[in-house]
């Protein structure tokens, strides 16, 4: 359960509220199905924020939903986050009701989740927010086991990525991924670039269960995942760079 939408902002920092608010959101969504959440910015410049099962305790490692348990309020307040609501969400499974009056707030709460994520969930949210940079929407989150979930790409994200990591190029660039074979070729294509050591497939849609053509990464390593994300970040800023005319200057 994940979702963003936001009220505009009289205040004039509608931009820096909404930035916080997405992080904190990604920031919950990589921790995979360990919980649901929810976050919405609200018109002062904060958030509403709402997880869902959070899981039991481990000492044995650290634990990016450790602040979600026991006294959360101050837990919050000891880390410096002000929150005008903070109270157990009804139901059965724990979890939180949390309203931060600030984007201040937001971000702390956030930088809060982030120190206690393991290799994984950091690797994670380091892909999730690269390829989201690239303005591919997808997530790489973490499964029950603490593994990296299989990456899964529409067919027209997989082709932007694959068009982003082979740089520039006088090689023509076009696949036409409408066809069965074409996504089978771009799988093929992906899986020859550097960074991506893995097994990429195509997979078949479902229209019963409205889902696309897809091209699927096999399981990514902590390692693989952030240099593929170091990859997709240095690909999407060098893209973003003017390009200088023959004899000119930028």
């Amino acid at each position: 359960m994940h979702a963003l939408p936001h009220l505009s902002n009289e205040t004039g920092f509608a931009a820096v509220a909404e930035f916080a608010a997405r992080q904190l959101d990604v920031a919950l969504g990589v921790l995979g199905p360990a919980g649901g959440h929810f976050v919405q910015q609200h018109s002062g410049g904060g958030a509403r924020v709402r997880v869902e099962g959070v899981p039991a305790a481990d000492d044995d490692r650290p634990d990016a939903w450790a602040w979600a348990r026991g006294d959360v309020k101050n837990t919050l307040a000891d880390n410096g986050i002000m929150t005008w609501k903070c109270e157990r969400s009804a139901g059965t499974r724990l979890g939180w009701d949390i309203t931060l009056p600030t984007a201040g707030a937001v971000r702390l709460l956030t930088a809060l989740i982030k120190s206690g994520m393991n290799a994984v969930e950091r690797a994670a949210l380091a892909l999730t927010l690269a390829l989201n940079e690239a303005g591919i929407e997808v997530r790489a989150a973490v499964d029950d086991d603490y593994a990296l979930q299989p990456l899964a790409l529409n067919a027209k994200d997989a082709l932007t990525l694959w068009k982003l990591l082979r740089g520039p190029s006088d090689r023509p660039a076009h696949i036409d991924i409408s066809t069965w074979s074409g996504l089978d070729k771009l799988a093929g294509k992906l899986m020859r670039l550097p960074k991506l050591a893995v097994l990429i497939e195509a997979q078949p849609g479902c229209d019963n269960c409205h889902l696309p053509n897809q091209v699927v990464f096999g399981a990514l390593t902590a390692d693989e995942a952030q240099s593929l994300a170091a990859a997709v970040a240095r690909r999407t800023a060098a893209a973003a760079q003017p390009t200088t005319p023959s004899g000119g200057q930028a």
